[in-house]
């Protein structure tokens, strides 16, 4: 089941009151996907979808003036994959000259001898490199064939540039009994930071969906054995997707959980301009970065107040937790447990707090 008509489908037209507690007048950052466009094929990726028109530099530097002026302090730079684009550097060179803070994640194949300085001045300790798999075979399993090749190499010129960053990877079926190997990879790299996603239900990953994701038990699992090979001591720093915490250790993760980011302190926008709630629900534009009054839109938008306040409809587990500012994901809610008003089924809050009770 996919978004086609997610509008007909998700009850947005609920009325919901807009002085929620748990989300900033001005959103911090704001997510810009500047390509729907990628070289490689992973069986994960949900930007699969973003085949849109894109965004010129000039309107790029437009628009980031305008969030600048309306306080918004980081721009993230996505894709799929943003080096894609020949003139990315150049799109983020219009950010870096206002001031703003600049992060992106690539697969570093794009990264050579030519731009690795300038990626450097960019994005020092603000930049992730995607790799699935330590060995070849486990990551090109998830990537495509010839990724680990493409992407050691640009680790390779990171490092020799002496560049600061970190290495984000998607847990799944495929690299699930590798975890220890990949851990060890990027310690002896001396990558400062290793990022623990899961699979969205999503692209490429919901068409395969039952061959590639995690049980909740495995997600678990995963955090734990990689926490008993960490180090709190040295290098990478773990850092567990939707939680808050990057210590080693798991016992306070399930009171950690940071919840639903649509509408609450970051505003995204896809390589056309269309502003969206989040980059699961790409078919609901809300308005577009070029022409929007961005501070009516984040205020009174009835979509985004939704969001930010499900806490009041959403039933089960999700409405029943203590955690007030967490409604789970609402798009995992709908996609896998069939309603926009449903718990987020890949929430492991709970198992982890009995675990932690024992």
């Amino acid at each position: 089941m996919e978004l086609d008509i997610i509008q007909e489908q998700v009850p947005f037209t609920r009325q919901i009151n807009s002085e929620g507690k748990y989300w900033l007048k001005v959103p911090v950052r704001t997510v810009a996907y500047v390509t729907g466009g990628c070289n490689y094929s992973c069986g994960h990726c949900y930007a699969s979808d973003f085949h849109r028109d894109h965004l010129s530099v000039e309107q790029y530097r437009n628009v980031f003036r305008k969030l600048s002026d309306w306080g918004v302090f980081e721009v993230v730079f996505l894709g799929g994959e943003p080096f894609v684009r020949p003139d990315f550097l150049d799109i983020v060179e219009e950010a870096v000259n206002i001031q703003m803070g600049t992060k992106t994640s690539t697969n570093a194949s794009f990264i050579t001898k030519k731009n690795v300085a300038r990626v450097k001045e960019y994005f020092d300790g603000k930049l992730q490199v995607s790799l699935d798999g330590a060995d070849e075979e486990t990551n090109d399993g998830v990537r495509g064939r010839g990724s680990y090749k493409k992407t050691l190499r640009g680790i390779e010129q990171l490092i020799e540039e002496d560049t600061h960053f970190s290495m984000g990877f998607v847990a799944n079926a495929l690299n699930y009994q590798n975890l220890n190997d990949i851990y060890r990879f990027a310690q002896e790299k001396k990558i400062d930071g290793l990022h623990i996603m899961r699979g969205m239900p999503k692209g490429r990953a919901l068409r395969s969906w039952k061959d590639f994701v995690l049980s909740n038990e495995q997600w678990i699992n995963t955090i734990r054995t990689l926490r008993e090979i960490a180090d709190p001591n040295k290098n990478p720093k773990i850092q567990v997707d939707g939680t808050y915490e990057y210590n080693n250790n798991t016992e306070p993760l399930g009171k950690c959980i940071s919840g639903c980011e649509a509408g609450r302190y970051e505003l995204t926008f896809l390589p056309n301009g269309d502003i969206v709630p989040c980059d699961m629900f790409h078919n609901l534009a809300l308005g577009n970065i070029l022409d929007a009054d961005l501070s009516d839109l984040w205020l009174n938008n009835p979509t985004l107040n939704m969001f930010r306040n499900a806490k009041e409809f959403v039933k089960g587990k999700c409405g029943e937790c203590e955690v007030d500012f967490c409604s789970g994901c609402r798009y995992q809610a709908y996609i896998l447990n069939g309603g926009f008003e449903e718990s987020d089924p890949f929430c492991v809050r709970d198992i982890l707090m009995k675990q932690n009770d024992k």
